[in-house]
């Protein structure tokens, strides 16, 4: 366990932003572009994944990349998926084909300098998702346990059902999970 300890390895999920409710998307990417700031000061590489399919996620993207010039880690470079860049790049990475453009052109990359890269996967959520009670023994949780467990902590948290909430969670040292409620 010490050993836990000492590398920075989680085996649940951070709170990063506990649930709060969402007035517009702008609050939103403040509050995102305000509590990733160290990371964003410090990595070179950003993977934003989202779901193709969600206007929230791409207007949320636009809010984030104007509020992050605002701070001294300036301007990211945006890139699809698996384009070159050298540093200090955002790379959009659709949840359809999730993380697999960017394994396949920088695997080598990535595994070699683990430490310069995060991921910040967006998604939406309901508050009827059922809980998965599985994920509650596992040792190294997967998406669908992170978000699991991530909604079921949440939904104690919120006060007013009827307003919409957003929330951060961290998992181990560089993957990040950014909740929009429906």
């Amino acid at each position: 366990m010490m050993s836990l300890l000492n590398t920075g390895i989680s085996l649940r999920v951070a709170t990063l932003i506990k649930p709060s409710e969402v007035s517009s998307t702008k609050q939103v990417a403040q509050a995102l572009a305000i509590r990733l700031f160290p990371e964003l000061q410090t990595k070179k590489w950003l993977i934003y994944s989202f779901d193709k399919d969600s206007p929230r996620a791409r207007e949320l993207l636009v809010e984030f990349l104007s509020e992050v010039k605002k701070t001294p880690a300036g301007e990211y470079q945006v890139r699809i998926a698996g384009e070159e860049c050298q540093q200090h790049c955002l790379f959009l990475d659709e949840t359809s084909q999730s993380n697999e453009a960017v394994k396949k052109n920088f695997t080598a990359k990535l595994e070699a300098e683990q430490s310069d890269v995060f991921r910040l996967k967006v998604s939406e959520f309901s508050l009827e998702e059922k809980y998965i009670e599985e994920c509650e023994s596992m040792q190294r949780l997967d998406e669908k346990c992170i978000r699991s467990i991530s909604i079921r902590d949440a939904r104690r948290k919120m006060k007013k059902l009827d307003q919409k909430y957003f929330f951060l969670k961290k998992y181990n040292h560089n993957q990040y999970y950014l909740f929009l409620q429906k």
